[in-house]
């Protein structure tokens, strides 16, 4: 936890993720529905199956069964966690080896877990970017989109907007575990399509940790 808070934020920025982060890890216990505390909250509706055939007819272009690292290009959040997919180290990812990812995000039965977005745009601090992960379209509208504005470190806490949640959720700052596009943009900086409309950019959870940052340039 303490390295979470080293970065090179303002002191007040630095109390502030660091209550949130602690928060965080209470917000885990709750939807764990850990013994003696509160009722647990309802996790997304998460259907690994039916899931992963969606990823299959959407990426799969060569009609193999599987998916190549050259089709996943197209899920650069699966591409960017190939290892936690790809079981076998053949780089590809097999309708089973799918499955069982999914699995793991299902059986954890997490509501929201908290996750702070660092962006670097040519390797300085991007202020004022705005950070969105899309969940991939096989998971339809199970897993909702996260948003957050960085500050002046290039950090934001990604949050789900209360709309898209259950009430007792309401007011409850995190994200879904899932796998996202992530776009990335700035209402006064031009930032490629690659990172945006064209997104290269991808996140696939990985429970427990507590950020990710993402390295992107004016060019």
């Amino acid at each position: 936890m303490a390295a979470m808070c080293s970065w090179n934020d303002t002191q007040a920025e630095r109390e502030s993720w660091c209550g949130m982060l602690a928060a965080g890890w209470l917000l885990f216990a709750i939807t764990c529905g850990c013994s003696g505390g509160p009722p647990a909250l309802t996790p997304p509706d998460l259907q690994p199956e039916s899931a992963a055939d969606g990823a299959i007819a959407l990426y799969d272009k060569d009609g193999s069964g599987d998916l190549s690292t050259e089709e996943l290009e197209a899920c650069p959040g699966v591409l960017g966690a190939l290892g936690a997919y790809d079981q076998n180290d053949d780089k590809k990812v097999t309708r089973d080896e799918f499955v069982a990812r999914l699995n793991r995000f299902a059986s954890s039965r997490v509501a929201l877990t908290q996750l702070i977005a660092i962006v670097y745009l040519d390797q300085r601090p991007l202020e004022g970017a705005t950070v969105r992960l899309v969940p991939e379209p096989y998971f339809e509208g199970a897993i909702k989109p996260a948003t957050c504005t960085t500050g002046q470190s290039g950090s934001g806490m990604l949050d789900v907007d209360d709309s898209e949640l259950p009430s007792n959720q309401a007011g409850m700052v995190g994200v879904q575990l899932g796998t996202y596009r992530v776009e990335i943009t700035h209402p006064e900086i031009s930032i490629p399509a690659k990172f945006n409309v064209d997104t290269k950019l991808g996140y696939d959870s990985q429970p427990g940790n507590l950020s990710v940052k993402f390295h992107i340039t004016s060019k």
